[in-house]
């Protein structure tokens, strides 16, 4: 089976690790091979920038002069510094990632506007950056989670920031686990897209 749904970690530099979720379109043998070539451009520019946006920038125009008008990409692209314990990020239309406070006890989105790369050349994204404290949580995941449906009811972002306030206590595994337990018995079984869903925790 091939799909467009990956995630990936990557060195942003000392002390601070990238994480990437991506949903290219499709789900067939092409989207696969998109999916390598926007994994591995990103991976290019991270090492030569340190601004989440100006990656998905140089990410995109690069794409735009290869992929077909057909063919398009949502990422999520951020940057954790682990020593000042902070989140900047950017996204190129994928779905906000969750972060759980674990302080106010409450889950929010992160927003960040951009446009799917492979579209049009020459786009800008909004970079912004958040603290993060011990027990805090971060969510990353695809449409193919918030989409599933059955009986045109979709699970929505809201059932899973619900699961991810019941769960937030419980260690990163255990609440991946719990996300997709819920998704599982939402659609009894039949979960028929991609999934990508990346979880994070501060322990320290």
């Amino acid at each position: 089976e091939v799909g467009g749904d990956y995630y990936d970690f990557l060195s942003a530099g000392p002390g601070k690790i990238g994480v990437v979720v991506a949903d290219v379109a499709g789900s067939d043998v092409e989207a696969a091979e998109y999916t390598t070539m926007g994994k591995h451009v990103l991976r290019t520019y991270a090492r030569e920038c340190d601004s989440p946006a100006e990656v998905l920038t140089k990410t995109n125009d690069l794409i735009c002069e290869d992929m077909r008008t057909e063919m398009f990409i949502s990422l999520f692209y951020g940057v954790i510094d682990v020593a000042n314990k902070t989140l900047r990020y950017a996204n190129a239309g994928c779905e906000p990632p969750i972060h759980y406070s674990a302080s106010e006890r409450r889950p929010s989105l992160l927003i960040a506007d951009g446009i799917l790369l492979g579209i049009k050349s020459g786009m800008s994204y909004q970079e912004r950056q958040i603290g993060l404290g011990r027990g805090d949580v971060l969510v990353l995941y695809t449409d193919g989670l918030t989409e599933a449906e059955i009986d045109s009811r979709r699970f929505g972002t809201q059932a899973v920031m619900q699961a991810v306030s019941q769960l937030a206590r419980r260690s990163a595994q255990q609440i991946a686990d719990g996300i997709h337990d819920a998704l599982h018995e939402f659609v009894h079984g039949r979960i028929t897209d991609d999934v990508a869903v990346v979880v994070l925790k501060v322990v320290g």
